[in-house]
């Protein structure tokens, strides 16, 4: 309108990015804000990192956890005991085990506490690596640590981490005139971008670290919180004099350490090729979107002694070493005295009541027999991923052929359906084309019979009409003929009518109503 003025939001006003940090060393580092749940986390654990573990089962209403711990982010379950802050530890190692921000869940004590490790209720679903991260920096000999919480969204954090990165490649060198320009363009983009949406508490503090780590006046690693987005936060190393030693990332296992896991829950997953300067560690999809991420189980198994040590590397011992070079030796064990097993270079030979077949082997599969009738399988580098592949699959492919050369295989079929019923006749081709001389007559609900000619190598009995049984000596081509038998009438949900293999069984579908 004519005459009216629009108001503008104040932009802040960053120092210029190639002038040192006005404060000092002291007030960078563990610099926090009041009244912060992430802070009292942060600090409880870099001051009182070696309290005992206190009693679970203890009288919790005598205890006064803090109001922010309360109100904020704890949600009373219906008077059940819940830890009164993120995180619990062992005695003996000092061990922690973080937990998610938002599940909360009943917590019990495994055993006794001389079992080093928690176990918790399922429904936990996300964990905080950033606290495990402390644990083991600290064994680095480390306490130093820069905490922003901000209240940016998930696209501006992304945006301030690469930022981070891109100044970190720059410290402690000559800036070129190319890299300064770029750091001054983001630098203004940024903060200009953070004051049009009203994020103006978090600016000097992220403006004071963009200087500090270009004029190598820095913490450690630096952690950035969001109160937005409460599954997804993010850690960075400042400078790569302050990433573990990269033999811990190459020993640690890839997948979850826990021996009885399923490695299908959701574990801190280090990269096996170490970190370099300012890379992302932690990066945590959103859980609110049901279709974005599927919610996995988690089983706790987290042992901080199996990343971080006092010398910089990994404790491994040469037990947790030949652990998997045993398992598909123990698997593979004693094999009938009526096979007759023949390794060579390239293949290994089967020989049984049954018949004679054989198994291809890789360059690098090597077999022994230790004892009558024992075969062990190995490899000659288990840190390959493609061997440790091969391993088990050579293994299993050795074992069902002793087996179908030994005993055979066999597999039900069941006709489901009104009129649905098989023969089995004589085929007027006769063995040509590899056939056995017989087929199988089958009604199946169609306006003709369905004719399926049988291979050499499958055996058919019809003992019912609506039962078959198929044998053969390989269990792959069994199968592929059986689903070839299938493939004329798959089981439908609605009415449960169809050709079902051995045990198969579907769900039953409500049939949908106008």
């Amino acid at each position: 309108m004519p005459g009216s003025t629009k108001r503008r939001s104040a932009i802040y006003e960053p120092y210029p990015i190639t002038s040192p940090p006005p404060l000092s060393m002291s007030e960078l580092i563990c610099k926090t804000l009041n009244e912060d749940v992430t802070d009292l986390l942060i600090d409880k654990w870099l001051e009182h990192r070696h309290d005992a573990y206190w009693d679970w089962f203890g009288d919790l209403r005598n205890r006064r956890p803090s109001p922010c711990l309360r109100g904020q982010l704890l949600a009373w379950n219906k008077g059940d005991f819940v830890p009164e802050n993120f995180f619990t530890r062992t005695v003996d190692t000092g061990r922690i085990i973080p937990l998610d921000r938002t599940w909360i869940t009943h917590v019990y004590h495994h055993h006794s506490m001389q079992d080093r490790k928690l176990s918790m209720m399922p429904v936990i679903y996300t964990i905080l690596p950033e606290i495990m991260l402390l644990r083991g920096m600290h064994d680095h000999g480390c306490d130093q640590v820069y905490v922003i919480v901000t209240d940016l969204n998930r696209s501006e954090m992304d945006q301030v981490t690469e930022y981070f990165k891109l100044v970190s490649r720059a410290n402690g060198k000559t800036l070129k005139l190319s890299l300064e320009r770029r750091i001054r363009r983001e630098h203004t983009r940024i903060s200009h971008l953070l004051s049009s949406k009203g994020r103006h508490p978090c600016l000097p503090q992220i403006d004071i670290t963009f200087r500090a780590i270009l004029h190598e006046k820095k913490p450690p690693f630096i952690i950035l919180f969001s109160h937005q987005t409460s599954s997804y936060s993010q850690i960075f190393f400042t400078h790569s004099s302050y990433v573990p030693d990269d033999k811990i990332f190459h020993k640690f296992p890839a997948g979850c350490p826990n021996p009885e896991c399923g490695d299908d829950c959701e574990m801190i997953r280090f990269p096996r090729d170490g970190l370099t300067s300012a890379i992302v560690l932690s990066s945590k999809k959103s859980l609110d979107n049901k279709l974005m991420m599927k919610r996995r189980r988690m089983c706790n198994w987290i042992e901080c002694d199996n990343c971080f040590s006092e010398d910089g590397g990994a404790k491994v011992s040469e037990e947790d070493t030949n652990k998997v070079a045993t398992v598909p030796e123990m698997k593979c064990g004693r094999f009938p005295e009526v096979a007759s097993l023949t390794p060579s270079a390239t293949e290994i030979t089967v020989k049984g009541p049954l018949g004679t077949t054989s198994v291809p082997l890789k360059p690098f599969i090597r077999l022994t027999f230790p004892q009558p009738n024992v075969l062990n399988v190995t490899v000659l580098d288990a840190k390959v991923k493609e061997q440790r592949q091969m391993w088990g699959t050579t293994r299993t492919l050795i074992h069902n052929a002793i087996t179908g050369m030994t005993e055979g295989f066999s597999v039900p079929l069941y006709l489901v359906g009104v009129g649905y019923r098989a023969a089995l006749e004589d085929d007027p081709r006769g063995t040509s084309q590899g056939n056995s001389g017989k087929r199988l007559n089958m009604k199946l609900g169609y306006s003709h019979s369905v004719l399926e000619p049988i291979p050499a190598y499958i055996k058919v009995e019809v003992p019912l009409p609506t039962k078959m049984i198929l044998s053969c000596t390989d269990k792959h081509l069994l199968g592929l003929f059986a689903a070839k038998v299938r493939e004329w009438r798959k089981p439908e949900p609605y009415k449960g009518k169809g050709i079902f293999v051995g045990n198969e069984q579907i769900r039953i579908k409500q049939v949908k109503k106008k």
